[in-house]
């Protein structure tokens, strides 16, 4: 296993009350100063290189955050480390590549020495560059917590904490793996979820033969019959699958069904879900 040491020394700002202040740490990420911060990477291949915090991360604290990386062909896990004044907080996250899962245990260990654990699904909603909002879903009360690098979180109840420190493990494998680790976590789950779910996609009428329009049209009006094609594209071994150019999180996914579907003689299909495999769209191309 690859494993990767990231130690984060940051001093710059003193926030006002350490879990109002990561409550509210979009607001505070403008205000670095200009003096360089580095970060020393170490690797088993005794490899080691600097890295610009501010660049990287583009965020300024005055408090350690220790990040530990573990990489292999099955998953990816990243740990975080806070010590802060109210309480010490670890982020165990971990990427499943293979079923594109991602979880978060937070470990909060609070003044008195007590830890609180919680356990998270991750679900990303919505990509821009390294930043992004998902919904953590708490394993154990199936409560959802919306966390957003993209807006100020305005609640600090322990699931937005967690969400804050374990946002700079998941910026990082954005950064690091970029569009190649959201198609290789994303790819199989979404599919999955999308067959799953054809039978309830209603094709637009727009994209049928008696349309009217300049629109991409399949050569029926059988919207069941464009599900069909719909489920065998998607079971495609050759289909290509690729992130849409969307701000939530979705994909495109084309096949070539080697037989005319559309009116002009096309043979590819193109279809586009979200994260979560839900159908936005399909229609015929060439």
């Amino acid at each position: 296993m690859k494993k990767t040491l990231i130690r984060i020394l940051i001093f710059t700002l003193v926030l006002s009350g350490v879990l109002p202040g990561f409550a509210s740490a979009e607001t505070i990420e403008n205000k670095i100063e200009n003096d360089t911060k580095t970060v020393g990477i170490e690797e088993n291949t005794n490899k080691a290189y600097e890295v610009n915090v501010e660049k990287e991360f583009g965020v300024a604290l005055e408090k350690d955050i220790e990040m530990a990386v573990e990489e292999n062909s099955d998953e990816v896990n990243v740990t975080t480390k806070l010590e802060a004044e109210n309480a010490n907080i670890q982020t165990d996250m971990n990427i499943n590549q293979e079923t594109g899962e991602i979880t978060v245990t937070g470990i909060r260990e609070l003044e008195n020495g007590e830890k609180e654990i919680n356990h998270y699904n991750v679900l990303i909603e919505e990509i821009e560059g390294t930043d992004f909002k998902a919904t953590f879903v708490d394993q154990k009360t199936g409560e959802h917590y919306k966390i957003s690098t993209l807006e100020a979180q305005a609640s600090i109840v322990p699931a937005i904490i967690v969400g804050v420190v374990a946002k700079f493990g998941i910026k990082w494998a954005i950064k690091k793996y970029g569009k190649k680790l959201i198609i290789k976590t994303f790819k199989k789950t979404a599919i999955k979820q999308a067959i799953k779910k054809v039978s309830k996609f209603s094709v637009s009428n727009k994209h049928l033969s008696n349309a009217g329009g300049r629109y991409r049209k399949f050569n029926t009006t059988s919207k069941s019959t464009v599900n069909k094609w719909i489920k065998e594209a998607l079971q495609s071994k050759n289909l290509s699958f690729t992130i849409n150019d969307n701000k939530k999180l979705s994909f495109v996914i084309t096949a070539n069904l080697k037989k005319k579907i559309g009116t002009k003689g096309e043979t590819k299909i193109k279809i586009v879900i979200g994260w979560d495999g839900k159908i936005w769209t399909a229609y015929p191309i060439k």
